[in-house]
């Protein structure tokens, strides 16, 4: 953030700079470090801080007017916009590619594609610097948090050859004006007599294409929020609160309880077993039989109770479904299902098939 005195109004203001500003500066750079020969090339960067332009804040869940951005820089020859992945695609087939990879990356997270639209900009809402601009719409689910949180549902929606370019063009001025140059040659370690016969230097300007994707980090995760959020029934048909969070996405991947406190045991092996495999667990050894409120609450996709000496129950949260399996093939199902290897679905399926 940067201080800046206006004498218009003889105050000083605070201004976030534009993020991708490195990325372009670093052009040349970036180039170069890479060892790149040839367009189209992509750099990539996090900024710390971006200050986000709301069209209406009170209409949303968080006012998310200060955000973390995710953003890819892809340069490309503007005679070239060709992709191998689109081909089909008439205009501008780069441009295509990356909306179908957000479309894919919000999917993924858990955003609702019955409420995920994607928008062409008019040219009086595009930067200056832009010839075509795409925005993704997610809708906000306005009826569910109106149930949940009635009179305060308006206060919860508020929150980039070895001489580089610079010394060409310095090279090419003195041979055009004084019809030789010094030139140091590092692994001789000597200078050297140039002349125009015996070099010459041409250049070349490109100015390349740029597609920029820019993800709002804050926006999406606030938009996560309201896709995942749903009101549920328990066994005793009382309103539940729950989170509908993908196993990529969700904090916690599995919730680990007991039946018995003689399955103590057993249930931190369980649990030692998932954290080597890199899923995140919480372990609930207290036997209390307080069922699965509370974890469906955190968004946890997935239970496993241990109510055997050699089998384990793993539930589903969404489907509420529950599958029986021996301790040696739990550990496996959890860290295939919450890696995304499969569906919920695509794995009682294809154990309905073993049984048969």
């Amino acid at each position: 953030m940067q201080q800046v005195y206006f004498h218009e109004d003889n105050r000083t203001w605070s201004i976030y700079p534009e993020k991708a500003e490195g990325t372009f500066t670093n052009l040349e750079n970036l180039y170069r470090l890479n060892e790149i020969t040839k367009l189209p090339y992509a750099a990539a960067q996090l900024t710390e801080k971006a200050l986000i332009c709301e069209n209406s804040p009170r209409h949303c869940l968080l006012n998310v007017d200060v955000s973390t951005i995710g953003e890819i820089e892809h340069f490309m020859d503007s005679q070239d916009s060709s992709h191998p992945n689109s081909k089909e695609i008439a205009n501008n087939q780069t441009l295509a590619f990356f909306i179908g990879r957000v479309y894919l990356f919000l999917k993924h997270l858990g955003i609702d594609e019955n409420r995920l639209q994607f928008r062409q900009l008019p040219l009086k809402e595009m930067p200056p610097y832009a010839a075509d601009c795409w925005k993704a719409v997610i809708t906000p689910n306005k009826v569910e948090l109106f149930r949940a949180f009635r009179d305060h549902h308006k206060m919860v929606r508020r929150a980039l050859k070895a001489l580089d370019y610079k010394k060409a063009v310095k090279m090419k001025y003195i041979l055009e004006q004084k019809g030789q140059v010094k030139f140091k040659v590092g692994t001789l370690q000597q200078t050297v007599s140039l002349t125009k016969n015996m070099v010459s230097v041409s250049t070349e300007t490109l100015t390349p294409s740029l597609i920029k994707l820019s993800l709002c980090i804050g926006r999406i995760i606030s938009c996560l929020y309201e896709h995942s959020f749903y009101l549920g029934r328990d066994n005793e048909n009382q309103q539940l609160c729950v989170f509908r969070f993908t196993p990529p996405v969700a904090p916690i991947k599995c919730a680990i309880s007991i039946m018995d406190p003689k399955y103590e045991q057993l249930a931190v092996s369980i649990s030692q077993k998932l954290e080597a495999a890199g899923v995140v667990n919480e372990l609930d050894i207290s036997g209390k039989p307080m069922g699965h409120v509370r974890t469906d609450e955190l968004g946890v996709p997935l239970a496993v109770v241990v109510d055997s000496a050699t089998s384990v129950m793993i539930r589903e949260r969404d489907s509420n479904e529950e599958i029986q399996l021996a301790m040696e093939d739990a550990v496996a199902a959890v860290k295939d299902l919450t890696n995304g290897c499969y569906t919920w679905g695509a794995f009682m399926d294809r154990r309905r098939l073993y049984e048969v």
